[in-house]
């Protein structure tokens, strides 16, 4: 039994401008990348934010079955397949058969990237994409766009673009006879619990390099007067996490050829 925080809770300390975990409303919680993280697969990836912690593995291309993917598809044209799974323990929330979930979570990320993967160029040809989400503290979804896209990029997979996602809310604040919403930056588990009624959720993914929407999701009513202020503070969130994957990859390309270098000190390719 985990007992839910009440709503009552949360409004004020926005006001204030404060969080229990410190940080401010308009504040990332920590982020780590990691390639590598898979053995068994052709390009895998760990993503944690905060307490969440989603993993990814790509395997393939691979022959694509006979039954597999619609008619055009079978024809000759590629075939991305993806699954998010939650495992039982992940979320303090939810617990016991998660299929539900995992089956928003599967579109959501299935439908982001579709719109960079380049199946054209893997003809008659399966790429797999399977996310494990270890453990939920609020953000899982977007973060397991974020973790596919770069295990993507890890199993040199072509793409258009790299792909990372942020969830944004908008809480009612009392403000006298003028009520208005604060901006609140990837609520954890428990900030999602407590929102109070009136209350939206913007999950959102952009194109690192293009700087399009390539996925979107709204939970509750967003008003057309945060909207605009919402996606303004995902896309500007989401630049420096796609840095941050860019960064990754580099290093995980310099540890590469490193361990390619024989003990002559010449490069072996």
């Amino acid at each position: 039994w985990t007992p839910v925080p009440d709503a009552t809770s949360l409004t004020p300390a926005l006001k204030l401008g404060k969080r229990a975990d410190s940080r401010k409303v308009e504040e990332l919680r920590p982020y780590r990348l990691q390639t590598e993280a898979v053995q068994a697969a052709s390009g895998s990836a760990y993503v944690e934010v905060g307490n969440t912690k989603v993993v990814a593995a790509v395997h393939g291309p691979r022959p694509r079955l006979p039954n597999e993917g619609s008619v055009d598809q079978q024809r000759g044209t590629g075939l991305l397949i993806c699954s998010v799974r939650y495992a039982p323990f992940s979320s303090k929330y939810r617990s016991g058969n998660q299929d539900e979930v995992s089956k928003g979570a599967t579109g959501a990320v299935q439908m982001a990237l579709e719109t960079v993967v380049l199946v054209n160029k893997y003809p008659k040809s399966a790429i797999e994409v399977h996310v494990k989400v270890l453990e939920d503290d609020g953000g899982a979804g977007m973060a397991a766009i974020t973790c596919a896209s770069l295990a993507l990029a890890n199993a040199n997979i072509e793409t258009k673009d790299m792909v990372a996602g942020v969830s944004v809310s908008a809480v009612p604040v009392a403000d006298g006879d003028n009520p208005k919403c604060t901006l609140l930056l990837d609520p954890s588990s428990d900030e999602l619990a407590a929102l109070p009624a009136g209350s939206s959720v913007l999950n959102v993914a952009f194109c690192h390099a293009r700087g399009e929407v390539c996925f979107l999701e709204s939970s509750g009513v967003v008003s057309m007067m945060y909207l605009e202020q919402m996606l303004a503070l995902a896309r500007d969130t989401t630049r420096p996490i796609g840095n941050g994957m860019l960064d990754c990859l580099k290093q995980d390309y310099e540890g590469k050829k490193k361990r390619k270098v024989d003990r002559n000190g010449l490069f072996v390719p």
